[in-house]
């Protein structure tokens, strides 16, 4: 079984390796890297995958906030956050989407 993957990243060199470690695992699908939360959206809408691999510091708006914009329109997809960022605010903000859920 193959799991589709998002990944959402704005820095480009640990994105690279992101990369890299997708090619020589099997079952990991890379679909897709964008860099910024708007972009993220919408790629997350179209490719419906499995998992966001997201950057909780995207510039900008930050990547707490799109993943809550990204669970609107992917139901099913799993996040899993990446990030140098250990405040815990951060840290008790990602734990709480876990507990999300969207009603139509």
């Amino acid at each position: 079984m193959q799991f589709r993957t998002l990944v959402v990243e704005d820095y480009r060199p640990f994105l690279k390796h992101v990369c890299f470690a997708f090619r020589t695992q099997s079952g990991l699908e890379l679909i897709g890297t964008v860099d910024n939360e708007p972009k993220a959206v919408e790629r997350a809408a179209d490719l419906q995958p499995d998992f966001l691999l997201l950057d909780a510091g995207l510039p900008g708006l930050n990547g707490i906030d799109a993943a809550y914009r990204i669970r609107t329109v992917a139901l099913s997809a799993r996040i899993i956050f990446l990030t140098q960022e250990s405040s815990p605010g951060i840290v008790s903000e990602a734990m709480r989407l876990r507990y999300l859920s969207i009603r139509h």
